[in-house]
């Protein structure tokens, strides 16, 4: 059974080979950044997402989409589910 001086001797190489603490303090710098990568990229994101909804084009362009998939969706409520192999499969 080894004893805890050569496990004291063990752990004491393996820190003057890694720096144990250094690789803490990096991997906490890490997890800060990306933190603050995160929430950085989101409040640009809504803020883009804010600034499209105001656009009228985006309005018009959007509402136009979601009329023709709603009568997509009409079409495929109709044709049921023999008619949705039939519209997905090549003629």
């Amino acid at each position: 059974m080894p004893d805890e001086d050569d496990e004291d001797k063990e752990k004491s190489s393996i820190e003057q080979v890694i720096p144990m603490d250094s690789l803490k303090n990096g991997a906490a710098q890490a997890m800060s950044g990306l933190s603050w990568f995160t929430s950085t990229m989101s409040k640009k994101a809504a803020e883009a997402k804010a600034q499209l909804e105001a656009n009228e084009t985006y309005k018009k362009s959007i509402g136009g989409f979601n009329a023709q998939l709603e009568k997509v969706r009409e079409c495929w409520a109709e044709a049921g589910p023999k008619g949705h192999q039939d519209m997905t499969t090549p003629s």
